[in-house]
């Protein structure tokens, strides 16, 4: 089994806007992520903090049609990212892998996150790092037995510090994109010429 963990509680404080709910093609990057997660996980969770009202509209509608698709509240989200990253492995709990995937990188869809598992379940003992063109970044499979490591992170601790102390727990697979994520206006203007 495969959970979902989709981190989209972020404040979003260099973008000076929600990223959660910039639009493409009539979608906000909240549902192109989660939908990329459903496409491709047994159970998808979704942990929101920041710009709660607009963003738990977008996943009460998507729960109409999902009935695997869960809502986790961060009470801590204004700390970081290593925050709701602990906060909602916590909540999942360890009795499965767990992908995890970050609201800002629409590019990566079912495809992307379907070839990660089908290399994923041919060892399962290591964590699966994605790879682009030599810089590594999420999306993350984490196996359940990992999980307890990432339990009392908080603050800004992002995933890069796992792989980094780490190497020995870490394998890597190339995507053969380059890394993209939406952090200022111009990561996002450049983000919407692609699609």
């Amino acid at each position: 089994m495969i959970h979902g963990l989709l981190l989209a509680a972020g404040e979003s404080k260099r973008l000076g806007q929600a990223k959660q709910l910039l639009q493409i093609q009539d979608k906000s990057l909240l549902e192109w992520a989660a939908l990329a997660l459903l496409q491709t996980c047994d159970e998808v969770s979704v942990v929101l903090g920041a710009e709660k009202k607009g963003c738990l509209s977008i996943v009460k509608n998507l729960q109409h049609e999902y009935e695997n698709l869960h809502l986790i509240i961060s009470s801590d989200y204004g700390e970081g990212m290593g925050s709701t990253l602990s906060e909602g492995l916590r909540k999942i709990g360890n009795h499965q892998h767990v992908l995890v995937h970050l609201v800002d990188m629409p590019y990566i869809n079912g495809f992307h996150l379907k070839y990660l598992i089908n290399h994923f379940q041919k060892n399962t003992s290591l964590a699966l790092v994605s790879n682009y063109e030599g810089q590594n970044a999420p999306p993350v499979i984490i196996p359940q037995q990992l999980l307890s490591m990432f339990y009392d992170w908080r603050g800004e601790m992002g995933l890069g510090a796992f792989w980094k102390q780490h190497p020995d727990l870490v394998d890597r697979l190339e995507l053969g994109v380059p890394y993209q994520d939406i952090d200022t206006i111009e990561d996002w203007e450049k983000i919407k010429e692609q699609f």
